[in-house]
């Protein structure tokens, strides 16, 4: 299954990275127990678990490169948003270098799944 785990260290949210529609749905019944479909090309999901936030950041298979890596920063943007609600941070730096973060987490992972 193409997933990955990580997190921003300053924060104790788990998040997840999931590629393809298929990995998504089984990956969200499997760990979860939810039921949840990519509706368009991507999705981010918050959940919550003993008080601890989860994020789920999913994206289709696109064939176009540069529409896959724009749909990553789509959805990155919405997990930071979650992240910042959740920890009640209004900040556009923080914004800004969590965004950064996650794309230069999930990016060099992603480039290998597309390459096998």
């Amino acid at each position: 299954m193409m997933k990955m785990k990580f997190d921003i260290n300053m924060l104790p949210t788990d998040i997840y990275f999931v590629y393809g529609r298929k990995n998504h749905y089984k990956f969200m019944l499997d760990k979860f127990k939810v039921e949840n479909q990519i509706e368009k090309c991507g999705s981010t999901t918050e959940l919550t678990k003993k008080d601890q936030q989860i994020l789920v950041i999913s994206v289709a298979k696109i064939k176009d490169i540069y529409s896959l890596k724009a749909m990553v920063v789509h959805e990155i943007t919405h997990a930071a948003d979650w992240l910042m609600r959740y920890y009640g941070i209004d900040d556009e730096e923080f914004r800004a270098y969590a965004n950064q973060f996650m794309y230069q987490t999930i990016m060099p992972q992603l480039d290998k799944w597309i390459l096998k």
